[in-house]
């Protein structure tokens, strides 16, 4: 890596690590569908032990929300499943709902809904419409 790449890695990882404390993410899915995402589960893992007492992320939050996160100061990382999310980017609904989006942004939508709520997401695979089912 040279300097210039160095730098913007870790300029990214800043940005990370400040989202995590700044909406206080607790959970982080990866979804298993290549063989890349078992890297990036293993680099998302590594960036997600965030420490509080960095400078950089302490000036941006109040003291408040920083004694309150002390003891709960990493995300979880876990696979996700690829099914549902594919199914949903690829349906008539996702094209009504989302459709000046990527298919990968479709997905990435679809798997942190269904995380919170699996029933919901497959509940919304079914259409009134029998051709769009």
């Amino acid at each position: 890596m040279d300097d210039g790449e160095k730098k913007k890695h870790e300029d990214a990882v800043k940005a990370f690590k400040e989202i995590l404390g700044k909406y206080k993410v607790d959970l982080i899915v990866v979804c298993a569908d290549s063989l890349e995402a078992r890297k990036l589960k293993k680099c998302l893992g590594e960036f997600a032990k965030y420490k509080l007492d960095d400078q950089n992320i302490v000036d941006d939050m109040k003291q408040k929300d920083v004694d309150q996160n002390m003891n709960d100061n990493e995300a979880l990382v876990i696979w996700g499943r690829p099914e549902i999310p594919k199914l949903f980017a690829s349906s008539h609904y996702s094209q009504k709902l989302l459709k000046n989006h990527p298919f990968i942004l479709k997905k990435a939508i679809c798997l942190a809904r269904y995380e919170q709520d699996p029933m919901n997401e497959i509940l919304n695979l079914w259409s009134p419409i029998m051709s769009e089912n």
